[in-house]
């Protein structure tokens, strides 16, 4: 599978990077309403879909009030992208996971100019990257039988952030814009690869210390696999070792928080503030030439390959865990072929 979705079929047409133009345009606004779902926001039947910029407006209302560890992103429970024609989106995340996912490839988004908690962008990735790869995981939107939609689940002021008497100002929500590449004469121009760009994230419950297994699914190609930490209802850094072995027996990785901490370095220049956060444990199988979230399927897993991937988080056996309140959150970016 990896080496038919590397491989581009031009056939002397003119290359897609250099027969289109990329555009960016507002789709509309959408509300917030403490703890509801918002009524779908259709996105246009123009273009291929690249990526989706989601703008908050609205100051945060009362007393002390201060961003949680995961806030403000988290104000979005749950963001999804849906096709119709699936059951499966193609981005199911919160949106503290889409911004560690952001930090994992190389988006600084706590210290840049245009964050606060009255005004702060949040970055959904439809594509593999708007840069080298940036034609891999396009959505053709222009067909009129697609139906392309944000569907967003808002949180409760007080999960997201510290203070009393929670509100927001009047008017308050997010603005939709969409990153799009213009549909060329398709005679003329190579279209792109066939390929789907999923952002999937699920949650499981610690059970023990020691080895916690999560078990990868086996869905096209795996390019990065983040995990979020939760041990008695906290983002916790108790970790000690981390692993991914294939078939049960073959570990084909293994690192503690400082080797892995390390490994990223060393695999992307990126800036401090962009690294992923102690709580979180990153396995980047995409960023193969020193830039962050860009690269090719040098290290990528194709999962379908494999009759069993295990991701193993080791929980140190002096960690007091509670009841209920111990979770490992999962977040997935993985490419599957589109069948013509």
């Amino acid at each position: 599978m990896a080496q038919a979705m590397q491989a581009v079929q031009t056939s002397g047409k003119i290359p897609f990077r250099y027969g289109s133009r990329r555009r960016i345009q507002r789709v509309g606004f959408i509300p917030f309403q403490e703890n509801t779902v918002a009524p779908p926001l259709q996105l246009p039947n123009v273009g291929y879909l690249a990526g989706i910029f989601l703008t908050w407006r609205g100051a945060i209302t009362g007393n002390g009030v201060a961003p949680r560890t995961n806030g403000p992103w988290d104000i979005i429970r749950r963001l999804r992208l849906n096709l119709n024609l699936g059951s499966a989106s193609v981005v199911d995340a919160s949106g503290y996971a889409l911004y560690l996912l952001g930090r994992l490839n190389g988006i600084d988004s706590l210290t840049n100019q245009y964050y606060a908690l009255s005004r702060w962008t949040l970055y959904v990735p439809v594509s593999a990257n708007l840069g080298e790869n940036f034609s891999t995981g396009l959505i053709l939107l222009q067909d009129p039988q697609i139906r392309a939609t944000i569907e967003i689940n808002w949180n409760a002021l007080d999960n997201v952030f510290n203070g009393t008497d929670l509100g927001t100002a009047a008017g308050s929500g997010v603005e939709v814009y969409y990153v799009y590449w213009e549909v060329p004469n398709l005679e003329k121009v190579s279209q792109p690869p066939l390929v789907l760009h999923r952002i999937v994230q699920e949650i499981q419950p610690v059970t023990q210390v020691g080895d916690n297994i999560y078990l990868v699914p086996r869905q096209g190609i795996l390019l990065q696999l983040l995990h979020i930490l939760i041990i008695n209802g906290f983002y916790s850094t108790a970790w000690e070792r981390a692993a991914v072995r294939l078939n049960r027996v073959d570990t084909v990785a293994e690192v503690t928080p400082d080797v892995a901490h390390a490994l990223h370095v060393l695999t992307v220049d990126t800036v401090t503030n962009s690294r992923p956060p102690a709580h979180t444990i990153p396995w980047d199988f995409f960023s193969a030439n020193y830039k962050a979230g860009m690269g090719d399927l040098r290290d990528a897993i194709d999962t379908e390959a494999v009759t069993t991937i295990e991701s193993v988080v080791t929980i140190p056996s002096n960690t007091n865990l509670g009841s209920n309140n111990n979770f490992l959150e999962t977040v997935r970016r993985i490419l599957q072929p589109i069948q013509p």
